[in-house]
């Protein structure tokens, strides 16, 4: 997505078929803070994966959110 100009297109394809049926996009696998902040830009802005926070226990989560 970040150097394929499809790859953008597929993402932008999604986006407006969530927006459409009125359902919400989780992107996965997000790896880095460049990939976070482009998938902002087409307005995609819930996202999981290492870029955001490795896995955990539950118990560490609160600590995690107040850092």
């Amino acid at each position: 997505m970040l150097t394929d100009p499809d790859d953008l297109a597929i993402l932008e394809a999604i986006l407006g078929l969530s927006s459409a049926f009125r359902r919400q996009v989780i992107a996965e696998g997000v790896e880095t803070g460049e990939h976070g902040a482009a998938l902002l830009q087409p307005g995609c802005e819930l996202a999981q994966g290492y870029g955001i926070a490795e896995p955990m226990p539950a118990v560490n989560i609160q600590n995690w959110i107040r850092n």
